[in-house]
């Protein structure tokens, strides 16, 4: 029998979902349905239905060994692959709930995640944990390799309310707050869900968004739950030719893209979607032409314009996109999913009239237990309806519904921002900043004053006048051990005096825009005036020199994807993405792509580097178990 005709599947209408069972109870149910069914899949390796169940086992029973039971943290301080799957399995198979660490985090964020969440253990690739020496006891420390066996784990039994993951998102504290979501939460997301457009067996999800952002569990349980296969792109920032030619090799057809992704797919590999049957499209507000474009040219793929917060698991609202084109305003968020409830309420939690803004308030089956270790947050941002005494999340999001019910996204009613798909708290920004000891006072805002290019902008008050010679660098320079790439800002204006209101408060409306100084290129070289071009238009500046590193200026590795694609279009159609993480200056660029082809390259030494370091990581990780034992 294959997985689209498993009876425990059919027997249960789109609207419902079992509320009794857990993660790995449906999980097991398809192992028996359909055991060797291919179940993941990344870059020619494949392990079926059965073979991951007994490798989870494997890991189950190390966990097990190491102290891990009910109720425990696990850490995954690893990429997208086929062992971080297995590990997510195992660590809910011995009642515990993981979370997922992103190795291109700074160290001091890394730290601090693992000292909040307090992991029972941490499950690593061995790359990763030699480069951060986070300082993890190594005898709770275990390394990603692939293990085949029939080990055999009595699988504890967990509750639908158990904690399934905890995922931090950026906080206005200055340091990350982490969710924890139950079981519940996720099954109610993508068991047959209808609005996601999963249809069982046959479904081939691409599994191509960061772990540490939850839409990564809409894609690997939305796959797994339901029996489809998980195709896994492994690369941590993929190019459009890789998302393109996976979707081809693996005959992906489901995909969950960041908004940032999908216009950059419809504007440079529009084509490669057809065979798609469903995009889920999300994480900042979905471009009206590019939904338009993609919707008229794809007649067989259901355009989704999907809003959750992690808070109530992943998806909130749903909008597909008509095939006859959107020309009327802004693309709504849409209506409720399945088993989730929505209010559009004033401060006092009042339902205010169709047309009026307020703050969307949502309930119902997704939302999570609460913000770890942190109660007054918990209960200040999960409420009560004052009339019916339902539990809601105050989202923060301003919305109106239009007459024909649809929600319509405002903006927010505090200083959380979206960048690249990407939650940012203002406010932590600022405060990281204003520890800095040359600081004495900080803002930052997000700007827009190229349409289309959102960039973040900081402004530093010196403590010490005059400000010393590049000190705004130097700050930002030191932000950069702290904080995330996406919470890194583009610009630096230093000031004097901020502006005030009459409050007395910072106006941040009269911030003014950072200068651009227009500026020719003292070059002669097409390569390099043409590299310059396509950098000034993507990072929306008005100069660049030949020897500016891209990322100084503002850089992101989604812009990055946006530099490969429109390079490969003007200069080099087979130039891979990891070059120009290589070479992010463009004199170097330029002089890489003069080079003949068969000259040897970074990226060829890197992966060696990568292999030798994670063999000697592997080494060192034996050699300490043993002198334990």
């Amino acid at each position: 029998m294959s997985l689209a005709e498993n009876p425990a599947l059919d027997a249960l209408a789109p609207s419902s979902y079992p509320r009794d069972k857990t993660i790995v109870e449906l999980f097991q149910s398809n192992v028996r349905t359909a055991p060797d069914a291919i179940a993941l899949e990344q870059e020619g390796r494949t392990l079926s239905y059965a073979a991951l169940d007994a490798f989870s086992d494997v890991l189950a029973l190390k966990l097990k060994d190491v102290g891990v039971g009910p109720g425990d943290i696990v850490a995954l301080l690893t990429q997208r692959s086929i062992e971080a799957v297995a590990a997510m399995l195992a660590t809910l198979k011995v009642g515990a709930a993981f979370t997922p660490l992103d190795p291109a985090y700074p160290r001091e964020r890394l730290a601090f995640m693992l000292s909040d969440a307090a992991p029972k253990a941490l499950f690593a690739q061995a790359d990763a944990l030699n480069a951060l020496q986070l300082g993890f006891p190594a005898a709770s420390t275990l390394l990603l390799n692939y293990e085949a066996g029939d080990a055999g784990f009595d699988t504890h039994q967990s509750g639908p309310e158990d904690v399934a993951y905890l995922i931090y998102t950026s906080g206005s504290t200055g340091q990350p707050k982490g969710v924890l979501v139950p079981h519940r939460g996720l099954i109610r997301s993508v068991w047959r869900n209808d609005y996601a457009g999963f249809t069982g067996g046959d479904d081939v999800v691409l599994h191509i968004t960061a772990l540490s952002f939850d839409p990564s569990q809409l894609e690997i349980w939305g796959a797994l739950l339901n029996g489809g296969k998980l195709a896994i792109l492994p690369d941590a920032t993929p190019s459009l030719d890789r998302i393109a030619d996976t979707i081809k090799r693996t005959g992906a057809t489901w995909t969950s893209l960041t908004t940032g992704i999908f216009h950059f797919m419809v504007e440079h590999r529009l084509s490669d979607l057809a065979g798609m049957r469903a995009i889920n499209a999300g994480g900042d507000v979905l471009s009206a032409p590019h939904a338009d474009k993609a919707a008229r040219a794809l007649p067989n793929t259901t355009l989704i314009n999907a809003y959750g917060p992690t808070e109530n698991s992943i998806v909130t609202t749903c909008f597909r996109v008509p095939h006859s084109g959107w020309s009327d305003g802004p693309i709504p968020i849409g209506e409720a999913v399945a088993h989730c409830t929505l209010y559009v309420m004033d401060e006092n939690l009042r339902e205010v009239p169709n047309g009026e803004t307020g703050e969307l308030c949502t309930g119902g089956d997704g939302l999570a237990l609460g913000y770890h270790n942190q109660p007054e947050l918990t209960a200040q941002k999960f409420v009560r309806h004052p009339q019916t005494g339902e539990r809601l999340y105050r989202t923060g999001d301003l919305v109106r519904r239009r007459a024909d019910g649809l929600i319509e996204f405002v903006g927010r009613n505090d200083r959380q921002v979206k960048l690249n798909g990407k939650r940012v708290e203002l406010d932590e920004i600022e405060a990281l900043l204003r520890e800095d000891e040359d600081v004495a006072d900080a803002a930052a805002i997000l700007r827009e004053d190229t349409p289309g290019i959102k960039r973040l902008a900081a402004y530093l008050k010196p403590a010490h006048q005059p400000a010393p010679p590049a000190f705004g660098a130097a700050v930002i320079e030191r932000l950069k051990a702290r904080a995330p790439a996406h919470m890194i800002p583009a610009d630096i204006v230093v000031l004097e005096t901020f502006p005030l209101t009459p409050a007395g408060k910072v106006d941040r409306k009269a911030l003014p825009a950072p200068r651009v100084d227009f500026k020719p290129l003292e070059t002669n070289d097409d390569t390099e005036r043409t590299l310059a071009e396509i950098w000034r238009e993507v990072l929306g500046v008005g100069a660049v020199g030949l020897d500016d590193n891209f990322f100084d200026l503002g850089g992101t590795s989604l812009l990055l994807i946006r530099v490969h694609a429109k390079i490969q279009e003007k200069l080099s159609p087979d130039l891979p993405l990891v070059t120009l993480f290589e070479t992010p200056k463009i004199r170097d660029l330029a002089e890489r792509l003069r080079k003949p082809k068969g000259e040897p390259n970074g990226a060829a030494l890197a992966v060696k580097d990568r292999a030798k370091r994670q063999a000697e990581a592997l080494a060192r990780m034996r050699d300490a178990k043993k002198g334990r034992g």
